[in-house]
């Protein structure tokens, strides 16, 4: 279903229409419509400040940024880049956006992720698993830092990621890509409920 702001006079019909799960938005179909568009979604890098949101920019021109997206946080996004002042289709855009940031987190997900555990070592299960700071944690983790969970503390703590879509593992350094290609780092799909 196509919506546009200008058809809903209230804010409690568009929150209506939102409740009866009418107005949802894949990740997989934003990125085909920005496609479109001539537009691209990418993430930040894990080590920026900005690593919870995506940006949306020209193809193949990471710096020109049109808008972006938050990855964590329901119904926020932003215009507010030099790009967006320049592109011809901002209302399509907008819609898109409105869209896609309206829907929840877990229902914009339609990639697999994975578990990545480290193969035939022996570890026991919390042991062997491959995490990493989503922000710095004491003075031994930075953020973006890689290691594997050593304890149910880890495991539970909300500043360490342990699922990764491949879009993440695409993003990681060559060395953790090249221990997966290898076997030494086995993809375990998790199943939807299981996902954090």
């Amino acid at each position: 279903m196509n919506f546009n702001l200008t058809k809903y006079d209230k804010y409690d019909k568009f929150i209506k229409i939102k409740q009866q799960g009418e107005l949802s938005m894949k990740t997989s179909t934003f990125q085909k419509t920005l496609d479109e568009l001539n537009l691209e979604m990418s993430q930040f890098p894990i080590t920026s400040q900005r690593s919870h949101l995506s940006r949306i920019h020209y193809k193949g021109h990471t710096s020109e940024i049109v808008a972006t997206v938050s990855n964590e946080v329901e119904y926020k996004f932003s215009t507010n880049h030099a790009s967006y002042d320049e592109f011809p289709h901002k209302e399509t855009l907008l819609q898109l956006l409105l869209d896609y940031s309206t829907t929840s987190i877990s229902d914009r997900n339609d990639e697999s992720k994975y578990e990545l555990r480290l193969a035939g070592h022996g570890l026991p299960h919390d042991k062997n698993i491959l995490m990493r700071t989503k922000k710095a944690v004491g003075k031994n983790h930075h953020k973006g830092d890689f290691l594997f969970g050593h304890d149910n503390i880890v495991i539970d703590n909300p500043h360490y990621k342990r699922h990764f879509t491949d879009r993440d593992i695409e993003t990681f350094p060559d060395i953790w890509q090249s221990m997966i290609e290898n076997h030494y780092l086995i993809k375990i799909e998790i199943k939807k409920e299981d996902i954090e």
